[in-house]
């Protein structure tokens, strides 16, 4: 603002209009003084006023009011900036109705929070939900930032590109809860269990698996969602158990969620046009990069500390499919599962893998009707094929066996795993380092 000069950005006008008018009639009254009257016949008097002091009566009034205004108005529609203003302003406002929303239909949210089972306080909640949108703005109004704002909403760019827009994202968003930033990477992101999936987070470190990811939105939800696993780490985890961490997955989800809507909303408010769009996996196969980063994938999922998306193959399909959002199914048919499957066996004797789903087989192993529902379970759907416009028919049936392959692929990744545990015992090595010997090893035979 110029010196003498009036700022209209923030301040607003007030007009008010009044139109009112008012209409009456009287009669004057034949009025006679004080006095003796004297009347030469029968006349009437009693419509003879005699009070000098009132000489009218009123025959009505009326007061007419139409058309009162009063307009408020507010400087910044003046503006495009000041219009963008406004509109966020009405975005903030629906995020604490969002947060509202969360807590009555979440179980990882509450009014009070419980920590040490990874319930959030509503009130914390809706302030991480301000930060984020927060940080989602200033990353896209950057001017620092014009290049990863436009690699973002790039169908075509390149996975360098990818990861270093994926990690000042999630910078941004550490930053403005006060968090030191996570390092962001792209790799081929799989679970204990070799299933291919979206994401994962271990010791400071985002995984982005690009290969999993159609959608440009899909993408930043995973930033997001692996950015919250950040926070949690950080802040350090306070419970332990199922219960928390599937509290801490759901809350993860949800912030993932948020982190899509709000660079949405920031792109468009921006003057960025719409967010998202298909994402090509341009240079994705074959990349250099991505390759480099695999070794150090490897070695954090050896570690056993990850936080993993949920898979997409078949048997977890049909778990999820049976037991949709209810903790206490997913409970009864995960431990059903891994009776007939065996989850423990790949898992090196003494681990805390192996005793943990040891202890989920014991529980499935007397659920004979989980079981039995779990083995006749059968669905086929149509899904996009390798090429447009081919599509594929998916059959989902005959799974949770265990048989001959199943023995020998456990077999191979238990040896390897005792290896790990040995090495990492006997040269007092973490187990990273110690799986690094056990692969070099492998690789020499």
């Amino acid at each position: 603002m110029q010196q003498g000069g009036i700022d209209s950005t923030y301040n607003s006008s007030n007009l008010q209009y009044t139109n009112t008018s008012s209409y009456s009639k009287d009669k004057t009254l034949a009025t006679l003084g004080q006095g003796e009257i004297i009347l030469s016949d029968d006349s009437d008097l009693t419509a003879l006023n005699r009070d000098t002091s009132t000489t009218s009566r009123d025959l009505f009034e009326v007061d007419r009011q139409q058309g009162n205004v009063d307009v408020t108005l507010d400087h910044r529609l003046l503006t495009e900036e000041g219009r963008n203003n406004i509109a966020e302003d009405v975005k903030r406002n629906g995020i604490f109705v969002d947060a509202v929303m969360d807590a009555a239909q979440k179980e990882s949210i509450g009014l009070l929070g419980d920590a040490e089972n990874g319930v959030e306080n509503f009130f914390a909640h809706q302030d991480n939900k301000q930060k984020f949108f927060t940080a989602t703005k200033n990353f896209v109004t950057g001017p620092e930032n014009a290049a990863l704002v436009a690699v973002l909403n790039d169908s075509h760019a390149t996975p360098a590109q990818k990861q270093a827009a994926y990690g000042a994202l999630s910078g941004y968003i550490s930053d403005e809860l006060g968090i030191t930033p996570a390092e962001a990477l792209l790799a081929v992101v799989e679970t204990y269990g070799d299933q291919v999936t979206k994401g994962a987070y271990a010791n400071g470190t985002l995984y982005i698996n690009d290969s999993e990811h159609s959608r440009l939105e899909d993408a930043v939800n995973t930033v997001g969602h692996e950015t919250q696993h950040h926070i949690d780490a950080q802040r350090g985890h306070q419970g332990d158990g199922e219960t928390y961490e599937q509290n801490r997955e759901q809350y993860a989800e949800v912030m993932g969620e948020a982190t899509e809507d709000y660079l949405s909303f920031n792109y468009s408010n921006a003057g960025h046009g719409e967010f998202g769009g298909w994402n090509t996996q341009n240079g994705t196969q074959g990349s250099e990069l991505i390759s480099q980063n695999q070794s150090r994938f490897d070695h954090d999922r050896q570690n056993g500390q990850m936080d993993f998306r949920l898979p997409n193959e078949k048997e977890q399909h049909a778990l999820n499919k049976l037991a949709g959002d209810d903790p206490a199914k997913q409970r009864e048919l995960l431990s059903a599962a891994c009776a007939m499957i065996k989850c423990s066996a790949e898992f090196a004797y003494g681990s805390d893998e192996r005793a943990y789903y040891q202890a989920l087989e014991a529980e499935g192993a007397q659920n004979t009707d989980a079981q039995t529902v779990l083995k006749n379970y059968h669905e086929s759907y149509v899904q996009q094929g390798n090429s447009y416009p081919v599509a594929e028919t998916v059959v989902i049936k005959g799974q949770f066996g265990y048989g001959a392959i199943d023995r020998l692929s456990d077999s191979e990744t238990l040896a390897m795993n005792h290896q790990v545990l040995v090495i990492a015992e006997n040269l007092n090595l973490s187990e990273a380092q110690a799986a690094t010997f056990a692969h070099f090893f492998k690789t020499l035979r």
